[in-house]
């Protein structure tokens, strides 16, 4: 399992029988300090993975709105509660 943006305020929900009879487990990775750590070959490496997967259909985005600018309000009070839809500001 793989999550990405822990801004969103959603808990990482697993099965506990995932947990106990099937051996998952569950690992944190902070980009930024993985970051740190790695070259920037490595990085480059794993961006154009990444990229491989989102061109293939492997890798999908979170549902998204887009919102107008001029609906800035909106957009601020949707983004500071719990929602399931990423919002990404458009300047028309």
């Amino acid at each position: 399992m793989v999550t990405y943006g822990g801004m969103a305020r959603q808990p990482v929900i697993v099965p506990t029988s995932q947990l106990i009879f099937n051996g998952v487990a569950l690992h944190g990775f902070w980009m930024t300090r993985w970051n740190h750590v790695n070259p920037l070959s490595k990085r480059l490496e794993m961006l154009n993975y990444l990229a491989q997967l989102c061109t293939t259909g492997k890798f999908t985005p979170p549902r998204h709105k887009l919102i107008p600018i001029s609906d800035y309000k909106e957009a601020f009070t949707n983004s500071t509660g719990f929602t399931n839809t990423k919002l990404v500001f458009t300047f028309d």
